[in-house]
């Protein structure tokens, strides 16, 4: 992942100006970690198509939970779940920032600590 992105991405995580929310990247106002993301990547300016249906945001073609191919090619990411490497597993015992934000449940400070700390790998 790209440096710049990934501070940008901590800073926004950390500001308070969004809710956590689950399962999706934006509904009812509320975002994972990963809707912050594309919610960056429209603020630095990457044309990202963002429409609303069925209660909640869709970004790009079709994507809702993950995220979408541009944000992550902008990005500099390997995958859309945010996969990280497994010699971070001791730590967090799923391996992407997609499960730690819905499945575990992580709130965005752990979240911006995992980034930090395995940014290189995303």
């Amino acid at each position: 992942m790209k440096k710049e992105v990934k501070d940008l991405w901590v800073e926004a995580l950390k500001s308070g100006e969004y809710i956590q929310g689950h399962q999706y990247l934006n509904i009812d106002n509320s975002f994972c970690c990963l809707g912050v993301l594309c919610e960056v990547a429209i603020k630095s300016g990457l044309a990202l198509e963002k429409t609303f249906g069925g209660g909640y945001y869709v970004y790009g073609e079709d994507s809702y939970n993950m995220l979408p191919q541009k944000v992550m090619e902008w990005a500099g990411m390997r995958s859309r779940a945010g996969e990280f490497s497994s010699s971070s597993l001791y730590r967090h015992p799923k391996n992407s920032l997609w499960a730690l934000n819905d499945v575990q449940r992580y709130s965005f400070e752990q979240l911006a600590a995992v980034i930090e700390e395995s940014w290189e790998q995303l």
